[in-house]
């Protein structure tokens, strides 16, 4: 269940959680995200997440974009086949998460 201004939220372009929509563009994009510049951050992308209309959206495309509004120490990684919940790829997830946080951690 969700209320119709929490959906309101995150349809409306514009919208005070409008962070990750497919019509923005880069620009708004970097308006939006461009204070991570410099803040080593993972997109991790579901391939098969349920909420996202596959049908218009290429989701590794828009993960590819957001990582790339925030700036070179942003990457992302799409995991091929999960779900919104990661399920059957939860090793996957955590794998790919715990190489990112090594790879960044300050000594």
């Amino acid at each position: 269940p969700i209320t119709a201004n929490r959906f309101h939220s995150f349809a409306a372009k514009g919208g005070d959680d409008d962070h990750f929509s497919s019509d923005l563009t880069d620009e708004e994009l970097r308006g939006l995200l461009g204070h991570m510049s410099g803040v080593p951050t993972l997109v991790l992308q579901s391939g098969e997440d349920e909420y996202i209309p596959h049908a218009t959206v290429n989701a590794d495309l828009l993960a590819s974009r957001l990582s790339g509004a925030m700036g070179s120490s942003a990457s992302h990684i799409t995991v091929e086949g999960g779900s919104h919940a990661l399920t059957g790829h939860t090793d996957e997830a955590t794998d790919t998460i715990t190489a990112f946080i090594l790879r960044h951690k300050k000594d």
